[in-house]
């Protein structure tokens, strides 16, 4: 059982949090296709309608100007789609690395393309 003196400390140890923790994200995550080429059972997006989509060249650019800007150190290019799939994934995956984000991250890539591999590396 927690106490209230443990409770009060907790509370307090929380108003120090902007000391310890950056003023920006460690990692953003962005959707750049909302397409897949699986048909999972298991998957919800088999149970919502889900419009396939890609994003935008302006888009992308002006949220990787702002991750940039925040000095964010991290890219994750998923959410609910394969971010392979985007016909201009290796122009993103460069453009993030020339804007000096150090890892970027994709999800499961069924459809790898070998010339990829050296951007995503």
């Amino acid at each position: 059982m927690i106490q209230s003196n443990s409770i009060q400390k907790e509370l307090e140890n929380k108003d120090k949090l902007h000391e310890i923790l950056p003023s920006f994200p460690l990692c953003v995550d962005i959707e750049v296709a909302a397409i897949c080429d699986l048909a999972c059972p298991f998957c919800y997006r088999q149970s919502i309608i889900t419009p396939d989509k890609l994003i935008s060249d302006s888009l992308y650019e002006n949220l990787i100007k702002q991750c940039e800007a925040l000095g964010v150190p991290s890219l994750k290019l998923n959410w609910r789609g394969e971010p392979l799939l985007h016909p201009k994934i290796d122009k993103y995956i460069k453009l993030a690395k020339k804007s000096g984000i150090l890892e970027v991250i994709i999800n499961l890539p069924i459809k790898i393309h070998l010339d990829l591999v050296e951007f995503v590396q």
